[in-house]
């Protein structure tokens, strides 16, 4: 340390030599003066980073290390050499298999080594390692994620690898809880489904009995109206219980097959030809029940009243999904029933008819909020159309579209 004139201190290096003469003497003394200020200012710059560099390192709860081609460890954090049970400077220099036993180093069969996700890395991929195994001193195993990459020299060449990893072992077995429990709720609900189909199945045979003991001709079909309404509900809990997705129906498949079972109860069924165009459309339950039953009403009808006598015609089943069918942008579902035969009479108002199915139908339309309209259009037509959620934030619907 020297200082200037002005009295401001400065760096610098001094070296001297002593000159001797002919008999060895000492002569002269030569020296030099380097002022080493900016060179002394840049190694302290440099000793600052190094070290702000190491306390971000050791700052990490993930492991962080670095490699040499021959697995020696060249830098580790304290929270991996925490991992290795050991302290960072007794890793610096040593190979991972001096830490872990060979399982773990060169992989079991069950999972792959270190060593082998080295290589990788040395060969210029970075790799990533989901479920690294680490076998501890103790006889536990200990799950990893890991994530190595290359490190370059000017050549281009690979000197070292990078490596970050981190314990998930807690979050593994957490998870593996959490799957395991909706499995069983799965399961459980299912087999709800599965129940309450068969006591419906049950309800509908007594309605069935019943129904043969009965002599008026007007209690006999209320009875069977009353099954036909049942199975419905039937084949929701049926599509349920069969589906990937237990809270929600592929309302399109349903109601083709609500359709063709209840077209099978009527007599001369073959006079009237069923043809359905369907949007592929998931539902969930809360929705598909009301819809079936609405549906399961008039097509009813239809067979009902729509053709009296020897009449032949045509029953239209229309379900469509409409993403935006209203100002607000909601999604909503058209369902349309439409035949060619009599029609309606004059002066039908299906809001204030006093038959229990219109009542029915009115009321389950008004519960989902929906459009309903009933009139003469070459025959009888009904439509309703009512709000699904909206498919940005649920799974329900797709646009694909299938034709029987």
């Amino acid at each position: 340390m020297a200082r200037r004139l002005d009295g401001s201190p400065f760096n610098v290096l001094l070296s001297a030599t002593i000159i001797r003469d002919e008999h060895g003497e000492p002569a002269q003394l030569m020296a030099s003066i380097v002022d080493v200020t900016a060179r002394a200012r840049a190694e302290e710059e440099l000793r600052r980073t190094r070290d702000l560099l190491r306390t971000v390192i050791d700052s990490s709860p993930d492991g962080i290390f670095v490699k040499d081609p021959a697995h020696r460890f060249l830098l580790v954090n304290e929270a991996f050499a925490a991992i290795a049970g050991a302290r960072p400077e007794a890793m610096v220099g040593r190979p991972d298999a001096d830490f872990w036993d060979p399982r773990t180093v060169d992989g079991d069969g069950k999972a792959r080594g270190f060593r082998s996700d080295d290589r990788d890395a040395l060969a210029g991929e970075i790799v990533r390692n989901d479920r690294a195994l680490v076998h501890q001193s103790d006889g536990t195993m200990r799950i990893f994620t890991t994530v190595k990459r290359p490190l370059w020299d000017r050549e281009r060449r690979a000197y070292g690898i990078l490596g970050y990893t981190r314990d998930i072992t807690e979050q593994v077995a957490a998870d593996n809880r959490i799957r395991r429990s909706l499995e069983e709720k799965e399961i459980l609900l299912r087999e709800v489904h599965h129940r309450v189909k068969n006591n419906l199945q049950i309800v509908s045979s007594l309605l069935h009995f019943q129904a043969k003991r009965v002599r008026t001709p007007e209690d006999r079909a209320a009875f069977e109206d009353g099954r036909k309404r049942l199975l419905a509900m039937i084949l929701v809990h049926d599509r349920l219980y069969q589906s990937d997705d237990l809270t929600s129906v592929e309302f399109g498949a349903y109601a083709r097959s609500l359709v063709s079972a209840l077209v099978a109860t009527f007599e001369h069924s073959d006079r009237v030809r069923v043809e359905m165009q369907t949007d592929d459309l998931r539902l969930p339950a809360e929705l598909a029940l009301p819809s079936g039953l609405m549906l399961c009403e008039l097509v009813t009808n239809v067979f009902k009243y729509g053709y009296p006598g020897d009449r032949r015609g045509t029953l239209r089943v229309s379900i469509q999904h409409q993403p935006h069918a209203t100002e607000r942008g909601d999604a909503h579902v058209k369902l349309i029933v439409h035949d060619d035969g009599v029609g309606f009479p004059a002066g039908f108002d299906a809001r204030v008819t006093a038959t229990f199915g219109w009542h029915l139908v009115s009321t389950l339309a008004q519960q989902l909020g929906a459009s309903f309209d009933a009139g003469n259009d070459d025959g009888a037509r009904v439509r309703i159309c009512y709000p699904i959620p909206d498919r940005r934030t649920t799974p329900w619907s797709h646009p694909s579209t299938s034709r029987r």
